[in-house]
């Protein structure tokens, strides 16, 4: 198989929307991810093509990477909490493995959001690992919180958005997991949000209305893999803020 697959990569970039529709059909699969100096890395390797449409465990994994809660989904579709969980992680893994879906590789979720319409700034190819792998990066949201945060609270909140844990965060910090619960909890309530899932959201849509500021992109409405229309990305930004 060769690179480009599709219509995917222009200039060296890699549209984000894009990526979402191969990560659904299989054509490609997150082998590696990591962040560094503010920006996100993902390592894709090609695939053959495996589905002709998203699976419904996807499906509802993609409504909670655009904020849909996970209890929402259950009251909606009348199943268990463990049940939207477990098709959550299916649809996962069809993708990366080695995550949990609250604290999956943000880039994904950029790109489910991305998908949706929310306008984000392509991703970049940095190298092309070999013929099959490709590894792409974009920034790594949550810059625009520095105005409203402290410094150290900023720190913490960049690594949850990353998907670290507490322990992981306090580690890294050489600080303890209760310093670093009290600094992510002063940071929710100054951004007034209740959790990662929430944060990941705020951060993203908050990059989107940064990169609106500095291009001219237009998008056209898209619709739901469960089959209801989007809004415009104005509107999808307006949604997500509120």
């Amino acid at each position: 198989m060769q690179w480009p697959p599709l219509r995917a990569i222009r200039d060296d970039e890699f549209e984000l929307a894009e990526l979402w529709r191969q990560l659904l059909a299989g054509h490609v699969f997150v082998t590696a991810t990591y962040c560094e100096e503010g920006r996100c890395f993902a390592e894709l390797e090609q695939r053959s093509p495996s589905r002709a449409r998203p699976t419904f465990a996807q499906s509802i994994l993609e409504r909670a990477f655009i904020g849909e809660s996970q209890k929402g989904l259950a009251a909606e579709l009348d199943v268990s909490l463990p049940t939207v969980a477990m098709h959550c992680a299916s649809g996962l893994r069809t993708m990366v493995h080695g995550y949990l879906v609250s604290r999956a590789p943000i880039l994904l979720v950029m790109a489910a959001q991305a998908a949706q319409g929310l306008p984000l700034e392509p991703a970049r190819v940095v190298a092309s690992v070999n013929p099959g792998r490709l590894l792409i990066s974009v920034e790594l949201p949550g810059a625009a919180f520095a105005e409203r945060l402290a410094p150290s609270e900023l720190e913490v909140v960049e690594a949850m958005i990353v998907g670290k844990t507490h322990a992981e965060i306090a580690s890294a910090r050489s600080t303890s997991v209760r310093t670093t619960a009290n600094q992510l909890a002063s940071a929710f309530h100054k951004l007034r949000l209740s959790g990662r899932t929430e944060l990941r959201v705020r951060a993203i849509v908050e990059l989107s209305a940064a990169y609106l500021g500095r291009s001219s992109f237009s998008a056209k409405p898209t619709r739901l893999a469960l089959g209801r229309p989007t809004a415009s990305p104005g509107d999808a930004l307006a949604r997500a803020v509120s």
